[in-house]
């Protein structure tokens, strides 16, 4: 059974083209699709998929060796650098923006994480990577359609509460993330573990993290007063708080 087949068996169909937003969705409706999705994916337990891979930690993975590069690239920036406004603000930004990186990072109970994960594999928990209103509906017959099966994998079922959250921060309004993870955790039967797990990731700076990462891989040009509008506008997305 191959990936198509074994969605379609769930009343899942993989339409290959993202939708059109839905402005009659509530938030709390698409976290309700979202859970109904994983609910389907988690009836029978069966063993492995072929052409699913697994991400289990490689998030928190990569957040670590993010924080230990856009580190270094600071440090090199500060000992070469010239007498640039723009490089000036980078330094004193991207310092502050890996400090809380590093400090939110540290909010996590290993213990609490190592059990989530844990839990993820003896489920065989999937998630479907982007969950969104343009890439996860459902149709008045109750079939469930997404945009690409390409970010299918093997992951905790909170990481697409978190995709959708990285989203909704985005839009700059403010929600209530609070409220998302809790509804999220209670449709879904998850615990406060997963509750503390989902809120401490609500609050890394991804969105400023991801700029320095684009300025250390050279896609940014750091001399450029773009710079500078790139990494607050990320910063008014990553200081949506949990309220």
């Amino acid at each position: 059974m191959d990936i198509y087949e074994y969605l379609s068996s769930k009343s899942i169909i993989i339409s290959d083209e993202r939708f059109k937003g839905n402005v009659e969705v509530s938030i709390s409706e698409q976290i309700q699709l979202i859970s109904d999705a994983h609910k389907r994916l988690l009836a029978g337990k069966e063993a492995i998929i072929p052409r699913i891979q697994s991400v289990i930690g490689k998030d928190f993975e990569a957040y670590k060796v993010d924080i230990k590069k856009n580190k270094n690239y600071i440090s090199k920036i500060t000992n070469n650098k010239g007498t640039s406004y723009i490089e000036d603000y980078l330094i004193d930004e991207g310092t502050s923006i890996i400090k809380n990186a590093e400090e939110t990072l540290s909010l996590l109970d290993l213990e609490i994480y190592f059990s989530i994960i844990k839990r993820s594999m003896k489920r065989y928990e999937i998630c479907l990577g982007r969950v969104d209103e343009s890439n996860l509906k459902r149709d008045k017959n109750e079939i469930i359609y997404i945009s690409s099966s390409r970010y299918i994998a093997y992951d905790l079922l909170e990481s697409d509460c978190y995709s959708y959250i990285k989203k909704i921060k985005r839009r700059k309004r403010n929600y209530n993330i609070n409220n998302i993870i809790n509804e999220f955790a209670n449709k879904s039967a998850l615990d406060d573990d997963s509750v503390k797990y989902l809120r401490i990731l609500s609050i890394y700076p991804n969105e400023s993290m991801k700029v320095l990462n684009k300025c250390r891989n050279g896609k940014v040009d750091i001399t450029n007063e773009d710079i500078v509008n790139k990494l607050k506008n990320a910063k008014e997305c990553d200081d949506i708080k949990l309220l």
